[in-house]
């Protein structure tokens, strides 16, 4: 076989191999684990991508979602069942993957939060712990004008000590605020 001829199989196999991924989620099923629906009830799944770099072996990165829309997490191996052709397909390897997210913190720190501003800024802090490792925030304070506090960062020290350092004066420039924000996301 020349080497045009090994790539068009190859080409052909791969192709192959996308229809089989696709059957594959198509047949995905979640057992009663971790659902308190009826054993193998379908489950919502959606491919997000399909990496074929390690041919023959596919990773399919995907989302499930239960009948309700909600998403199911800590799905492990014994969660899923794969078929081909009504015959179950095995080895199969599940690792959770959740991307890192950013996120915007707007706190008003105008004259009328005075009373609250101590409890805003533990509530912020709060917020900033529960980030995960990659997860980055922008802090955005306003009162009477908007103020980017702390730009984008996955530092927790750096957005807690912005926290700290805001303090409750003037007015409430909050469209401004909401306006830099979504501006600042997009």
């Amino acid at each position: 076989m020349g080497q045009k001829e090994h790539f068009r199989h190859e080409k052909r196999r791969l192709a192959v191999l996308c229809l089989f991924a696709l059957s594959i989620v198509g047949s995905l099923l979640i057992r009663s684990a971790w659902a308190q629906e009826k054993p193998s009830s379908q489950a919502q799944v959606a491919i997000n991508q399909i990496d074929s770099s390690s041919f023959p072996q596919i990773k399919l990165f995907v989302s499930v979602q239960d009948s309700s829309g909600i998403m199911i997490r800590n799905l492990e191996s014994k969660d899923f069942v794969v078929t081909e052709d009504e015959v179950e397909q095995s080895p199969i390897a599940v690792e959770t993957q959740l991307p890192p997210i950013s996120t915007v913190l707007v706190v008003d720190t105008s004259g009328s939060m005075k009373p609250a501003i101590a409890d805003t800024k533990r509530a912020a802090s709060s917020y900033v712990d529960l980030a995960k490792a990659g997860d980055e925030m922008l802090l955005i304070t306003f009162s009477d004008r908007v103020i980017t506090a702390q730009g984008f960062s996955s530092d927790k020290s750096a957005i807690k000590k912005a926290l700290e350092d805001i303090k409750a004066r003037g007015n409430t420039a909050l469209y401004d605020a909401v306006y830099q924000a979504v501006k600042s996301s997009a």
